[in-house]
C-alpha cells in the first residue's frame, strides 16, 4: 500500500512530533530546541534512562514524500556535551550538519 503523505505535517506539528521522540514524564528528559529548516524536523534534546548516563541527543526528520520518512540522530554523553575540552559537541554537530539527504529525478 503506498503511503498518502506528501510533508512532515503528515505527521503532525513540530509539537507532536517532539512529544513522540521524548520519552514519558517518569524518566528525566529534555527538548533543548526545535526547529524545522528545508522541510526537515530538527531536535537538539537530552535524555537520562534510568541507570545510564545522560545523553545529548540531536535528531533529523525528513521525509521523501509519498515513499519513507528518515530519521537520523547524532548522540554523546551530557557529561562529554558539556566538557569544553572535549571535542564530544563539535563532533555531533558536525554530525548533524553533514546530513543532506539527495532526492533522485525518478
Amino acid at each position: 500500500v503506498q503511503p498518502d503523505y506528501t510533508s512532515l505535517s503528515s505527521f503532525g506539528n513540530i509539537e507532536n512530533v517532539a512529544s513522540t521522540i521524548l520519552p514519558p514524564a517518569e524518566f528525566p528528559s529534555e527538548m533543548i530546541e526545535m526547529s524545522s529548516k528545508k522541510g526537515n524536523y530538527n531536535f537538539d534534546y537530552v535524555i537520562e534512562a534510568p541507570g545510564e548516563p545522560k545523553r545529548h541527543l540531536k535528531t533529523i526528520f525528513c521525509l521523501v514524500p509519498s515513499k519513507v520518512i528518515i530519521t537520523f540522530t547524532s548522540q554523546t554523553r551530557e557529561v562529554r556535551y558539556k566538557d569544553i575540552s572535549d571535542t564530544a559537541a563539535e563532533t555531533l554537530n558536525q554530525n548533524i550538519a553533514s546530513f543532506n539527504l539527495k532526492q533522485s529525478a525518478t
